[in-house]
């Protein structure tokens, strides 16, 4: 069994304690505690969730202060059965194919991640399926990349990311392998293979 959608909920703590709490466990798992080295802090995170993003990131397009944002997918059944969140922030970049007319380096609207499946659900697809659902989801519409960083023996998060189409998998540097997903490269490939297949169709006339 596979699935590829989620009904996905934008976490706040103010409503959702119950499935935070049941998160928190995901996270205390041993191999979880060893893969994310102990640098990772749920509590963390969770603290920063209750301004709502939308009202401070939407249109930002300077440096400022990380926003944080959370989501959990729910099943068919409604039960809690992936997690993605992170801060989402304004970066400047000095990559030369982000740069402006004028050869000035642009912002770009950025959020660093992490997710995790449910114990007792994994190996069914719910991995991909909440990272497609948080692209796709109206609170990520003005993120431009998305970027994590998996551990190189966690084996079964790697190759989850290297199913998720539009995410590029960087060298692994310090026992950590990074992957970003770019929503303009990701468009502009999808625009490249709608116009291979119009003239598909059209030379099958």
């Amino acid at each position: 069994m596979t699935t590829d959608r989620l009904r996905l909920l934008q976490i706040r703590t103010d409503r959702d304690s119950d499935v935070l709490d049941e998160v928190r466990r995901w996270f205390e798992e041993p191999d979880m505690l060893r893969w994310m080295g102990g640098i990772f802090g749920f509590d963390y995170l969770v603290s920063g969730l209750d301004a709502p993003a939308e009202q401070r990131f939407t249109g930002q397009k300077v440096p400022g202060e990380p926003v944080t944002m959370a989501w959990v997918g729910f099943d068919g059944e409604d039960r809690p059965v992936a997690f993605a969140g992170g801060e989402a922030s304004v970066e400047r970049t000095s990559d030369p194919s982000d740069c402006t007319d004028h050869g000035l380096s642009s912002s770009v609207r950025t959020l660093g991640f992490v997710y995790i499946v449910s114990p007792e659900h994994r190996g069914l697809g719910y991995g991909r399926a909440i990272l497609h659902s948080v692209i796709e989801h109206s609170s990520t519409t003005e993120v431009e990349v998305f970027s994590c960083t998996v551990d190189v023996d966690n084996k079964p998060s790697l190759a989850t990311m290297r199913r998720v189409r539009g995410f590029v998998e960087a060298d692994a540097s310090a026992g950590k392998v990074p992957f970003s997903y770019s929503r303009a490269a990701a468009e502009s490939e999808a625009r490249v293979c709608e116009k291979v297949l119009a003239q598909d169709n059209a030379g099958r006339r």
